[in-house]
């Protein structure tokens, strides 16, 4: 069951990912799914004496989601999928989601980067993607799921469960 909660998750995460790339948003639905699978984990796998934890990295991602949000540097539905997973990690591992998503954000902006300047003009418009029109905007929920995905199987979720990779 744990599996297949875990897939549900990372489904939820490739699915917002999708939206945000498509169409430059994240639904509401998604972060809230994020939170549902997250309760659904806690009662397959027991509510640990951390849990606390897991409520500190949510609230302080959230606070800095929101201030990034107040700048523009962030969407709202990017600060509400990234608080909602954030939620998935204790103390330990709230730190190692925000630099994999933010790794994750380089890596996204130099392929757009990339993307912008081998691409024609007339190409751009043809598509009428404005993540590849010059100056555009970034889909950051891509970055948000890779980093997320990639912190649960190399820290693994609090509480404890599958999928941790050793080295």
């Amino acid at each position: 069951m744990k599996d297949v909660i875990l897939y549900m998750f990372y489904a939820v995460l490739m699915l917002a990912a999708l939206q945000d790339l498509a169409t430059l948003r994240i639904s509401n639905i998604f972060p809230a799914l994020v939170l549902v699978l997250f309760c659904a984990w806690l009662f397959v796998n027991g509510v640990p004496a951390t849990i606390w934890q897991n409520g500190i990295v949510f609230a302080v991602t959230f606070g800095i989601g929101v201030l990034l949000f107040a700048v523009h540097w962030l969407g709202g539905g990017d600060v509400k999928l990234l608080a909602a997973s954030s939620i998935w990690f204790g103390l330990s591992g709230g730190l190692v989601v925000l630099i994999y998503v933010a790794l994750c954000g380089g890596v996204l902006g130099l392929a757009l980067i990339i993307g912008r300047r081998m691409t024609t003009m007339r190409f751009r418009q043809q598509l009428g993607w404005p993540g590849l029109q010059i100056h555009g905007p970034i889909p950051y929920g891509l970055a948000i799921a890779a980093g997320v995905m990639v912190a649960i199987m190399v820290h693994g979720p609090n509480p404890n469960g599958v999928f941790v990779l050793t080295l």
